[in-house]
């Protein structure tokens, strides 16, 4: 499997979401993945990714503990999604 980084730069939206998938399943069985999940959470957040990997990294940030620099980067998301008019992203 490519690294997280050559995953979020190739802007691979299959890609993306198999790679969120597997971490909420890591992080569901209790795995460490705080370190992974903070280059996500900042790749995503700073990137032009669709409502579905949004969707994902969003349940992916409520199910792990989450830095004040990460929920900065998610909290910049949300307000993004407010702004851009996408109105079922910002719900989430």
């Amino acid at each position: 499997m490519p690294s997280v980084q050559q995953i979020l730069a190739s802007q691979d939206q299959v890609k993306c979401a198999e790679l969120l998938l597997v971490l909420l399943s890591e992080a569901c069985s209790g795995k460490e993945i705080a370190g992974t999940v903070s280059e996500v959470v900042q790749g995503i957040f700073r990137g032009k990714w669709g409502v579905q990997i949004k969707h994902l990294a969003y349940d992916l940030c409520k199910t792990v503990p989450v830095s004040d620099a990460d929920a900065q980067f998610i909290i910049t998301g949300i307000k993004s999604d407010v702004i851009s008019g996408n109105p079922e992203q910002a719900a989430r």
